[in-house]
């Protein structure tokens, strides 16, 4: 039984893995996602291709949620969150991206964490912390030049959602 297939173009081939007569993956791109064929014709001799198994990057999104009310509810819990972020951010094991493109959701402007006082000894604003802890910690994701480095943008761009934007006043708050 012989089987045919063909690409649509040239361009969507990336790359191989091992001997170029006997590879033991193929890489191809379609849409800028690539899709891995892992083969091992030793143990997977019942696939007449010794397909081991594929891997599709893919295109979704995932929100890291900073949000009082479920994900976060103290000052311990802020600190681990953004220990998850920070290990999330410089990820730099070489393969592709097969997770989900990152957001990073905040807190509402209305709520105040004790994690940081000000100089009056007064409760500083959370989603404040949120956008300037999160975003220094994703900048280890941006500046990381290593070739090994698998970004979580591809247009070196950082995610957020700002919740309960209710008004022009706090939309405006938000993007300054």
């Amino acid at each position: 039984m012989k089987i045919f297939t063909h690409r649509q173009s040239r361009d969507q081939f990336v790359g191989y893995q091992g001997d170029k007569g006997v590879p033991h993956a193929i890489v191809f791109v379609h849409h800028d996602l690539h899709i891995e064929i892992q083969i091992d014709r030793k143990n997977c001799r019942n696939d007449i291709a010794g397909i081991k198994g594929v891997i599709i990057e893919s295109a979704l999104t995932t929100i890291v949620d900073c949000e009082d009310s479920i994900a976060v509810v103290d000052v311990y819990d802020k600190i681990q969150l953004n220990r998850n972020w920070l290990s999330l951010m410089k990820d730099n094991e070489l393969r592709l991206s097969s997770r989900s493109l990152l957001f990073v959701r905040h807190v509402g402007h209305l709520l105040f964490t004790d994690a940081i006082l000000n100089n009056d000894n007064q409760e500083i604003p959370e989603g404040i912390l949120d956008a300037l802890i999160t975003t220094l910690i994703a900048v280890h994701n941006l500046n990381d030049r290593t070739k090994d480095n698998i970004k979580n943008s591809h247009k070196g761009s950082i995610y957020i959602v700002k919740p309960k934007q209710h008004g022009p006043g706090r939309f405006y708050f938000a993007s300054m």
